[in-house]
């Protein structure tokens, strides 16, 4: 049957309007009532309480669904990742590992004269200036200004900040703006399983 036209539905919603109206939780009790009151004993009481213990089923499977998801994220976020202890010239070593191994050529920019770029990596004929910034406080708006002029220089296509941290508000504003793709933590943690 199309729920559009189920009266069931009706009932339900009317029932739910009717206790907003009146700043009360909703109980879920008046439903039966007021979908016979609508359309008779169309309804039998069965489909009435098979339904709310579906709702009831789908609420508890949404609620453990966000909890087992929480558990994870912060077991992810508590477990010691060994980048937290590189410095910067090891986390810049530590990403052209990875790019090489999904297929990119990797240069490593001369360091203290890298333009603002310390990787420039190249696949498919799309070459992209990367700054990579080891921190521990979040990455500010020179670091999209200097990877930005990097990609100028250095002729390439598209420009990224790498972060094992995250950016401020003003850096992912401008990013957006200017088109450099910003990676943070989670970013990190989705595309790299930690191998050192």
């Amino acid at each position: 049957m199309d729920w559009v036209t189920n009266p069931l539905f009706y009932g339900i919603f009317i029932a739910l309007i009717g206790n907003y109206n009146h700043n009360s939780i909703v109980d879920i009790r008046s439903i039966p009532e007021v979908s016979k009151k609508m359309f008779g004993d169309k309804i039998s009481n069965l489909h009435i309480e098979w339904l709310i213990y579906c709702i009831i089923a789908a609420v508890v499977l949404i609620a453990l669904f966000w909890f087992i998801r929480f558990v994870i994220t912060k077991e992810r976020k508590q477990k010691p990742n060994p980048i937290d202890e590189m410095d910067g010239i090891e986390f810049e070593k530590y990403l052209a590992k990875h790019f090489e191994k999904q297929g990119f050529d990797v240069e490593l920019t001369q360091a203290g004269h890298d333009f603002g770029a310390d990787l420039i990596i190249t696949r498919d004929g799309v070459k992209t200036a990367v700054q990579a910034k080891r921190y521990s406080e979040n990455v500010s708006l020179s670091a999209v200004q200097e990877v930005f002029a990097a990609a100028a220089y250095y002729d390439c296509d598209t420009s990224l900040v790498i972060t094992n941290s995250s950016s401020t508000s003003s850096a992912k504003k401008l990013a957006e703006k200017i088109g450099v793709e910003l990676w943070d933590r989670d970013m990190l943690d989705e595309l790299f399983s930690v191998e050192v």
